[in-house]
């Protein structure tokens, strides 16, 4: 059985190889402060270069989160790995501050909307290790589930499409 650092360093370097392996480059920051891995295309037609910073949350099972202190980050996508604990069957979702927001919004326990609990409005932070059938609904369309998919979930679909080969 695999511990919680574990488990985070198998499920950054899963996220490394997929990413690369969808024509994607990626920079790790020397410190994590709430940006774990840059990914980024540097040969672009235009010359441009795009970036977006990505927080990964690991798993060994199901996992869904959100703490404010995500929102101050400009074009941060938060990338949840479940399953790292087996790799081969690892999911990866990629989602921005505000879907993720949205997806806490939308979903319910019973009658309540998770972004009005106690941990959400106290500790503007919110976590659930058992996600309900409603919110894995919910996290569906963010699931990474081809490799072409990385680029369009990360915002970075046109770079993706007009890099220099």
């Amino acid at each position: 059985m695999m511990d919680k650092q574990q488990i985070g360093l198998v499920g950054k370097h899963l996220l490394i190889a997929n990413l690369v392996g969808a024509g994607i480059e990626v920079a790790e920051p020397l410190r994590d402060r709430g940006v774990e891995v840059i990914a980024y295309n540097d040969k672009l037609k235009n010359g441009k270069f795009v970036a977006r910073p990505i927080q990964i949350k690991t798993a060994a099972g199901e996992w869904f989160g959100l703490s404010k202190r995500y929102e101050a980050f400009n074009d941060l996508r938060i990338v949840f790995i479940w399953h790292t604990d087996e790799p081969s069957k690892a999911l990866f979702f990629a989602l921005s501050y505000a879907e993720a927001l949205n997806v806490l919004r939308s979903t319910r326990s019973g009658k309540k909307n998770y972004a009005k609990t106690s941990s959400w409005k106290d500790r503007e932070n919110y976590v659930t290790t058992r996600p309900s059938s409603t919110l894995k609904k919910l996290l569906e369309k963010y699931q990474v589930d081809s490799p072409g998919k990385w680029a369009e979930l990360l915002g970075m679909k046109e770079a993706i499409d007009q890099r220099v080969r």
